[in-house]
């Protein structure tokens, strides 16, 4: 795998799709800090979760005070457009460290419903992000064309399965692990799971 120059900051909520991130950017990078962000008492679960994956990884966590967000939540809880913001507070940090990577783990599968999540989106900010600052910065999102199947494929390369089965949060309702099972979170994320399953399975027949 190639490693690129420099130290990397990673965003993480404590999810399946950042959670990989984190340890692909392991595998990339000479150091890296993991950076989340507490938006309000409905993501403390997330935080939880990210401390305890960035002590599995060894990698240092910082947490910044976000809560101003939660006053423009909409549908579901959802801050619209907070990748923008995040990475905007992301690329502040990096700077006053004079670190020039910042990894995030958006997918264009979820861009339909985000369209902060998007490839266009990323290029545009990253491109912001330079002028605003009249700095170099490169935003990595290596799983902006995997499908959701794909990323576990992804966080078994990377050996973190069981670590991702179990000790990340992507259910709408702040259960970890397999979640609630019943929001389209979860529905997404175990579908996708047992496409995972059945892709090994056929390995063996």
């Amino acid at each position: 795998m190639p490693f690129y120059s420099g130290d990397a900051i990673v965003l993480l909520s404590g999810g399946q799709d950042s959670t990989t991130c984190l340890f692909w950017a392991k595998t990339k990078f000479k150091h890296i800090i993991a950076l989340s962000f507490d938006i309000s008492q409905n993501n403390i679960i997330e935080l939880d979760c990210a401390k305890v994956i960035c002590e599995k990884a060894n990698v240092d966590h910082n947490i910044i005070d976000l809560k101003l967000l939660h006053d423009f939540k909409g549908e579901k809880n959802f801050i619209s457009g907070r990748n923008l913001f995040f990475l905007s507070f992301a690329a502040l940090i990096a700077k006053q460290r004079n670190i020039s990577n910042i990894v995030i783990g958006v997918s264009q599968q979820d861009s339909n419903t985000f369209s902060d999540c998007s490839d266009n989106f990323i290029k545009s900010i990253n491109v912001s992000m330079n002028l605003s600052m009249d700095y170099t910065f490169k935003i990595y999102a290596p799983l902006i064309w995997l499908s959701k199947k794909e990323i576990w494929h992804l966080a078994e390369e990377l050996d973190i399965i069981n670590l991702v089965k179990n000790n990340t949060v992507t259910c709408y309702n702040g259960i970890s692990g397999v979640g609630c099972g019943h929001c389209s979170a979860c529905q997404l994320r175990n579908s996708a799971y047992s496409e995972y399953l059945k892709d090994k399975s056929g390995e063996y027949t």
